[in-house]
């Protein structure tokens, strides 16, 4: 009886996943048979259908040894290589922030050659860590493709990073004097830090600052949002305060009330004690009423003889909303200005 003529065949080459592995005897020998393997790592088996797993990638030789019941054998070998899984994989610091947006991506994947990262914002890039900018709002889904020798994997995070709306900061000022009216013109803003170029700072939307000498003055202004988003501005030389003598002399006093007002505001106008002489006669006198902005809502012309007047100024409240207003009173070229508040 002629020897067992047997062959084998071995799949699945990955390590740390099984290796299947088949032995057929095609000719000789006297069933039943018996089968014997040595796998190459010092591990061996028992079948004509056996599973092993090869903890490390490299190179093994294998061999079943067959034996018939009447004790002849025959056997098998053959070489293997075995590879590494692979696999990708990624995290991503931080995943949430304000606009623009840092991210740092730090690669996990194994057994892995060359990558390929998609960064969800039509950005992309082949380094194996990179650092990505997301510079608008949303929520953007990163995938990250890994090559390798074994083949390509990918790992994918849907709306991974989340990108905030940063406020935008901005404001104008309108002058009287020596004193700013600053008027808030910022963008989703929820907090206000105001520094005025002189020490003087605010945390109030829409603040009023009296300056104590002349000069030009740089304002910055810091917003937040309820993200805790911030952004700044700085208007170098915004504030120019000029005051000379003129105007702090400027011929007459005058007394607004009640303050608040509502439907009735009055003015009583009275001149100077120095230059009583030059009040007296008929002048004409411009009233203007304008909001915190500086901008001029109602403006109407008087008719002042001598004496002490009062003007009973009716017809504005239908224009206005509750706030704070700047009343300009210009007696002769002269102004002055007083701050009214209204309550509907």
């Amino acid at each position: 009886i002629a020897l067992p003529v047997v062959t084998c065949t071995a799949d699945s080459l990955i390590s740390g996943e099984p290796t299947n592995f088949t032995a057929t005897v095609t000719s000789g020998g006297v069933a039943p048979f018996s089968y014997a393997w040595s796998f190459g790592d010092n591990a061996s088996g028992i079948g004509d259908t056996v599973s092993h797993i090869y903890q490390l990638a490299g190179n093994y030789s294998y061999q079943v040894n067959v034996t018939d019941s009447n004790g002849c054998a025959g056997f098998c070998s053959g070489a293997i290589i075995l590879s590494s899984r692979l696999k990708a994989g990624f995290v991503a610091s931080p995943t949430n922030g304000c606009s623009t947006l840092k991210v740092n991506f730090i690669n996990t994947s194994i057994y892995a050659i060359t990558y390929l990262w998609d960064f969800g914002d039509g950005a992309t890039s082949v380094i194996a860590n990179p650092i990505h900018y997301y510079a608008n709002p949303g929520a953007y889904t990163v995938t990250l493709m890994a090559f390798g020798a074994t083949g390509t994997d990918s790992s994918t995070v849907t709306s991974q990073i989340f990108v905030y709306q940063s406020p935008v900061a901005n404001f104008q000022a309108f002058i009287s004097g020596d004193t700013a009216y600053l008027a808030d013109n910022s963008v989703d803003a929820l907090s206000w830090n105001w520094n005025f170029g002189d020490g003087g700072t605010s945390t109030i939307q829409n603040p009023i600052h009296e300056y104590s000498g002349n000069g030009n003055y740089t304002i910055s202004l810091i917003v937040s949002n309820a993200y805790g988003c911030s952004d700044t501005t700085v208007k170098p030389g915004f504030v120019k305060i000029q005051v000379g003598i003129e105007e702090v002399v400027s011929g007459f006093k005058f007394q607004v009330f009640p303050n608040p007002f509502n439907d009735q505001l009055h003015i009583s106008l009275a001149p100077e004690t120095d230059i009583k002489s030059s009040f007296y006669g008929e002048s004409r006198m411009k009233i203007s009423l304008m909001n915190i902005e500086g901008q001029k809502i109602i403006s109407e012309n008087k008719i002042v003889h001598q004496g002490v007047q009062q003007f009973n100024i009716e017809g504005f409240t239908g224009k206005l909303v509750s706030g704070m207003y700047l009343l300009e009173v210009d007696y002769n070229g002269n102004k002055k200005y007083a701050k009214l508040i209204y309550k509907e």
